[in-house]
This record gives structure tokens, C-alpha cells and sequence, in this order.
């Protein structure tokens, strides 16, 4: 599909698969985003876990496993998905307590990396 295709709904995530994502995400990307399958809930929870870990691996680089603080843990659909799929369960901004997770996560990166520097 040629980049220049509108998506109303969809603009943040199109931003980041073209700027961050692979080839294949791109192409994932735009297999969800067709318009005969863009609204099933499994598109939907595809797409949302294509971008969370585009955004993992590049903006935030944060890996924790920490699903079960968040108050959604047991209806996550997103943690679902990754299960099934047998993928990495990684914290994402869709948590409720992502703010706090990856302020903690920052501090501690900064701790080591000082400690690092020290040694």
C-alpha cells in the first residue's frame, strides 16, 4: 500500500512503523490495516502489540515482565495475545501503571550505568 494512504484512526501507529519499524512490520502493519480485516479484535490486538514492541525496542528498551501489577492483568487482551503467540510479554503504555513501571526501570538503568562508570 503506497505510504501516502489515509488512515484517520491510525496515524500514530503509522508514524512509528514507517520511522521505526522493519520491512516486515511494515508489511504486518499494513496486512492488518487492509480494509476488509482493519476492524476484527484480533487485527486490532495484532496491531497493538506490532507497535508496543516497535516502541519497546526502540524508544523505551524496556523488557519487564511486569503485567501483573496492572489492574487489567487478568483481561488484558494484549497479554493474551502474546501468549498465545507464544511472545514476549513485555510491559507496555497500555498499563495502568506503565508511568510508574518505567520510571522505576529509568532509575534503576541510570544506577547501574553510574556504577558502571565507577568501577
Amino acid at each position: 500500500m503506497p505510504l501516502g494512504k489515509y488512515y484517520p484512526l491510525f496515524l500514530e501507529e503509522l508514524f512509528i512503523v514507517h520511522l521505526y519499524g522493519t520491512n516486515e512490520e511494515v508489511d504486518t502493519f499494513y496486512r492488518l490495516m487492509d480494509p476488509k480485516h482493519r476492524n476484527k479484535p484480533e487485527n486490532i490486538v495484532e496491531l497493538a502489540t506490532l507497535i508496543e514492541d516497535i516502541k519497546r525496542r526502540n524508544l523505551t528498551n524496556m523488557n519487564w515482565y511486569c503485567c501483573s501489577r496492572c489492574e487489567n492483568f487478568k483481561i488484558c487482551r494484549i497479554n493474551w495475545h502474546r501468549g498465545e503467540k507464544n511472545l514476549e510479554r513485555n510491559c507496555c503504555t497500555y498499563c495502568q501503571d506503565f508511568e510508574k513501571c518505567y520510571e522505576i526501570y529509568k532509575k534503576m538503568q541510570t544506577e547501574k550505568e553510574e556504577k558502571k562508570e565507577n568501577n
